[in-house]
């Protein structure tokens, strides 16, 4: 399976696309192209820079244009590889994401298109991970088989508020724009209703691909956001008339008992590691033996270990998903202890349905337990949950 990876750079600096550069050529799956274009800058630096790369290496490909954000919007117009993946100009790839798309879209013949988590970056610099719960899925699930007279309320679909890695099939026929003017920016939304209207999609929930938004970033240079909410309603429009009298087939599910066990991964150097390695999955309470099979089949590349305290473990990530599972942290506290300070040691808290007092009291509990013996450091997003790394 060829893999073409298709990247259209307008004006970046060049340490960004550098990065970008780097991060393709350090894949460790090999069969791929990289096709490349320059979307007209207006800076001769980055055009000269971006025209100079298929010297570096045999797979990158440099495209001519015909006009303006041609394959911006379609990526695969130029693309030779059997699946087309979409990074824009100052992102990056981790180095098994074509390893890990090989593997699914192999495994999985009937998935026409495919996305992952990121982690997002704000020029730059790290500020955690988008990922796709649960609540975000179900929504999506609700959004396709309604059919309230082919009406969609618009804000509902939140599954593609999160299809950045977006990957495809390179089949025939593909025009993501259509007759949509240029004013309308989201094209991500616009290519995954088109393609779940030509097949299944699969969203895998571990972090291949790092996300940067800049101040100069496309997405920042609408008027307000009520002009932006209003292009998108007209997208949301454009989307019912086209699915009229069209069963639209939806989601496959394979990961869907894991979204949140999952999110636990997303702060481990796992992500970045290129070979195998030994990751201890700690619980208070035994996993269902149907998420330690998602959570396996998930990171099929390394070794997933429940409460299985080894001494050959390189990752350590201890999972509470319930503030009754707190109480047990003492206990499994002491089996982690021979980690400490060895490796990377994770606590990642979920906080599910609990309200806001509830979680501040939960998290102190933590906070203050560990303080008093290592140096810490953690994250809260959305007070959905905190993950908690012990580093010494």
């Amino acid at each position: 399976m060829k893999f073409s990876i298709v990247t259209s750079f307008y004006n970046e600096p060049i340490e960004l696309i550098e990065a970008v550069c780097q991060s393709v050529l350090s894949q460790t799956y090999s069969n791929f192209e990289w096709v490349i274009t320059d979307d007209f800058s207006q800076d001769e630096i980055t055009t000269n820079f971006v025209k100079s790369l298929p010297e570096r290496d045999k797979r990158i490909r440099y495209v001519e244009q015909k006009s303006k954000k041609e394959v911006w919007w379609n990526p695969q117009t130029y693309a030779l590889g059997d699946v087309v993946i979409q990074v824009d100009g100052d992102d990056h790839i981790f180095a098994k994401m074509l390893e890990v798309y090989h593997h699914f879209y192999t495994k999985y013949p009937d998935v026409l298109c495919m996305t992952t988590d990121i982690r997002n970056y704000k020029n730059g610099v790290y500020s955690g991970s988008i990922y796709i719960n649960y609540e975000n899925y179900k929504s999506h699930l609700d959004y396709v088989s309604s059919k309230n007279d082919n009406k969609v309320k618009h804000g509902t679909n939140t599954l593609f508020t999160h299809g950045y890695n977006r990957s495809w099939r390179n089949i025939n026929g593909l025009d993501f724009k259509g007759d949509l003017d240029n004013r309308l920016i989201i094209v991500d939304y616009l290519q995954l209703t088109k393609l779940e209207e030509m097949g299944k999609l699969l969203h895998i929930p571990r972090v291949l691909y790092g996300y940067n938004t800049r101040d100069v970033s496309i997405s920042r240079k609408l008027d307000d956001w009520n002009d932006k909410s209003l292009r998108t309603q007209e997208i949301d429009q454009s989307i019912v008339e086209r699915r009229k009298e069209k069963d639209v087939i939806g989601i496959k599910r394979i990961f869907e008992q894991i979204f949140l066990e999952s999110t636990a991964f997303f702060d481990c150097n796992v992500n970045f590691d290129t070979t195998p390695k030994n990751v201890l999955f700690a619980t208070p309470d035994e996993l269902k033996p149907i998420k330690q099979e998602q959570l396996r089949e998930l990171y099929f590349d390394h070794n997933i270990y429940f409460n299985d305290y080894r001494k050959d473990i390189d990752y350590c990530i201890v999972f509470f998903d319930s503030p009754q599972q707190a109480k047990d942290f003492v206990s499994v506290y002491h089996n982690i202890y021979k980690y400490i300070g060895r490796i990377d040691v994770i606590i990642q808290i979920s906080y599910k349905d609990i309200d806001v007092p509830e979680q501040n009291n939960l998290f102190d509990v933590f906070k203050r337990f560990l303080e008093e013996r290592h140096f810490i450091s953690w994250f809260d997003f959305d007070n959905h949950y905190v993950t908690m790394k012990i580093h010494s």
